[in-house]
Formats: C-alpha cells, structure tokens, sequence
C-alpha cells in the first residue's frame, strides 16, 4: 500500500509541495503494480529483501519522477583518506568552579545550561573566618599607617643625625614588615572577591563570591543551596563550545598520507549537514592496541553549522565521520543529486538491467515498453567540485572496496530520492 497523507497535514501542504508528494505517491503505486510477481511463500521472502537492494521502473515513470540516467564519471578530484572521531574540547576550554575557602553555600546564582562569562559571579559562600580575616586587614592597615609615619620621622631624625642607626634600622624593618603583612593580606581578600577599599571603611561581609574562571555553558550542577563544601569542591562544571575541534582516529596504513593543513569533511552520525574544518595537529604517538593516531581538526567557525548557528548543535563526545583531503587524483565522481542518504548511511542507484516488455505478454497497460531495474549501492562519498562528489562502493562488512567504480557504470544521476522511497515503500503482497 502507498503511503496516507493525513487530512490535516495535508491542509498545510502548499501547492510546490503538494505536486511533489502527489507525484511520489503515484510513482509509488505504480512501482507497486511493476513489483508484483507470483511464487512460494519463500520466494515471496526472497522478492521482499531483493526489492530492498532493486526497483524496477518503466520509462513513463522515470519520466514521471524526473529521473535521468548518466554514467560515473572519472574526475579530478582530491583522494581522500577516511575516518571516525569524536568532537572535543581542549583542556583549556573546560573548567571545574571551585571555592577558596570552606564555607556554606548561601545562594547559586546560575542553571545548568546557562551562559557564563569568566568573573561572573556563579554562587556565594559564606564562612565566619571571613569577617575575622577583614578585622585583622583593617587593624593591620592602621598600625602600617601609624609604621610609615614612624619611618618618615626617624628617617627625617636620622639624616640630621638625630637619631641612632640602630633605632632607624629597627623603625624601617617593623614598617616594611608591616607593609608585606598589609599587601599580602589584600591579596588574599582580592582572590576571595572582597574588596579591601569596602573593609577599609568598616563594611565587612561574610558573604564571598564565587566566579567563572573562563566564558562557557554550565553543565552538571553539583551542590545545592545550603550544602556545606570543603576547599577545592567541585561546584559546577562549565564548558566553551564556541572552541570545539574534533580528534580523528586514521590508522597507521594511511598516517602517512595525512598533513597539517589538510582539508577535511566531517559529517555527525545522525544529520545531513557536513561541516569543514582543517587538519592542525598530529599525534606521534599511537593509540593504546588500535595502532591508530589522533589526528586533530580544527573546525571552521565560519563554515555553516561550524559554530552551532546552523541546524545543527555541536557537542562534546559527538560521533563524527570524516573525510581527509590528501592529494588530487583521477576518482569515479557522480552528480551530488545522485548521492542519498538512509539511516545514517549513504547510496546511489546503478542500472542494473534495461529490457523490452511487449503487451501481449500479459502485462497490464502501462507495463509493456522499456524497463529499467536500478541497485541500490552503499558508497562512501569523498571529495566535493563543481558539483560533482568522489564515489566508492562498500562491500557488506563495511569497508572500502579496493575495485572501484568504472566510467561505464551507469546511474540515476537525478530522481535518486523517489527510487529511495520506492526501496523504503511498504512492498506489495499481491499475487
């Protein structure tokens, strides 16, 4: 059975778009009516898994669909070397926010999944010793000021011969004394967010402040109102997206081919969208038993969806597969409309079979005429130009095929999306 529009969507539908689906339901059902075969219960099996890889059509409807047949083309185009990753953060783009002192958290200031800017305040923390540390600042700051105008007199008295040498050496120790004393104790209140010209005027607080250390997202949360937390506690953890690259496994039989400044294509494992970046690091080191090397990106933030301004969000620990630019060489290339993609993977239709089917052999109008049978071929795409995108066939296991392509393949260069849905279509059971 071809698919059932619902009534209200269909309401939404604009005229484009309803021509468009009209048009594939037709092909559908008349690729239904091309389908049907008679046999066993097994061979009825054996149909519905083949009519998974092959849709056969006739030429009214590859007309209809708007499908055009072309060959594979051999084309210039950069080799590339093929890998899996995950997107990450740099050491320096991740924070933990920790306290300075004990205390009791008296109020968090900010969610998981906020935006923070470094120095913003994130949480307070409140302990008592505070308010002794800005008792002992304030009375040390009196007695340095009662120690530098004992120093300016005896300095005067000394240069006038007034006054012994060791009572002036005595005068100068106890105020430079006092002065470290003063500046390191300012310091202190100054990591702890407290300001030392508040303290001078007597406005003490137990309250301090926690802040950001860098720009990022919050993520995990870890304490509540009232929790009381030791010194170096994780509080929270935060996170700079806008600083994403990706860490590529290639494997020692390719290392070789790779070098800084290499163009690369990253696509994530569940979306269409492809994202640029370009090869700035290279391990030299390999991984654990893999005998593969990390090989970092660095993506380009100008590049839609490089900065998560496009359709997709770009997050730490996504999977990643990716193509590696390594040098111009003469690769079988398709239109990029003939490459289309299906649960994560990536496929192109081949002519298989091209015959003549007469009327008076039993088929029903419409059947008689040339028909064409299209393959459906997983392939890992490679390079993009003008248009046109580097092919290579997978074998079932999943890995490259050494034998390629060659230029007399045949395939649906336009349309590839209705033979899809043709193969994706409920099969029919009519006999």
């Amino acid at each position: 059975m071809p698919p059932q529009l619902n009534c209200n969507t269909a309401g939404k539908i604009n005229k484009k778009n309803y021509n468009l689906m009209k048009k594939y339901i037709l092909l559908l059902a008349s690729l239904a009516v091309v389908s049907c075969k008679t046999g066993t219960t097994s061979e009825q099996d054996t149909h519905q898994h083949d009519s998974e890889r092959t849709v056969e059509i006739t030429d009214i409807q590859m007309l209809s669909a708007g499908i055009e047949i072309a060959d594979i083309e051999m084309r210039n185009i950069a080799a590339t070397v093929h890998a899996n990753g995950q997107l990450a953060l740099s050491p320096q783009n991740e924070a933990e926010v920790n306290p300075l002192i004990t205390g009791r958290i008296s109020e968090i200031t900010i969610q998981e999944g906020y935006s923070v800017k470094k120095g913003q305040v994130v949480a307070y923390i409140e302990n008592l010793d505070v308010i002794t540390m800005q008792e002992d600042y304030l009375s040390l700051k009196k007695q340095a000021i009662f120690s530098e105008q004992e120093y300016e007199r005896q300095k005067d008295l000394h240069a006038n011969k007034a006054t012994s040498e060791k009572t002036f050496q005595q005068v100068s120790a106890a105020y430079n004394a006092d002065k470290a004393r003063l500046a390191g104790l300012e310091m202190r209140l100054k990591q702890l967010g407290i300001i030392p010209d508040e303290v001078a005027n007597g406005n003490f607080s137990s309250r301090v402040p926690i802040t950001a250390p860098i720009n990022g997202v919050v993520g995990k949360v870890f304490v509540k109102t009232g929790s009381y937390v030791e010194m170096q506690t994780p509080l929270m953890e935060l996170a700079d997206h806008n600083s994403m690259h990706c860490d590529l496994n290639v494997y020692e039989k390719d290392i070789a081919s790779v070098k800084v400044g290499q163009n690369v294509h990253l696509h994530l494992t569940n979306s269409d969208e492809e994202i640029h970046g370009k090869v700035y690091r290279i391990n030299r080191s390999f991984e654990n038993e893999s005998k593969s090397i990390i090989v970092h990106v660095e993506i380009d933030r100008s590049s839609k969806n490089g900065n998560g301004t496009g359709k997709v969000t770009l997050l730490p620990e996504m999977y990643v597969s990716a193509e590696i630019e390594i040098e111009n060489a003469l690769v079988p290339a398709v239109p990029e409309s003939a490459v289309v993609r299906s649960e994560g993977k990536k496929f192109i239709f081949a002519v298989a079979e091209q015959h003549t089917h007469e009327e008076k052999d039993g088929h029903k109008e419409g059947e008689s005429g040339k028909h064409t049978k299209f393959k459906k071929v997983e392939v890992v795409t490679g390079s993009r130009q003008d248009g046109y995108i580097a092919v290579t066939p997978v074998t079932d296991a999943g890995k490259a095929q050494s034998v390629v392509f060659t230029p007399d393949t045949r395939i649906a260069a336009k349309g590839a999306i209705y033979l899809l849905s043709a193969t994706l279509g409920e099969p029919s059971h009519e006999h």
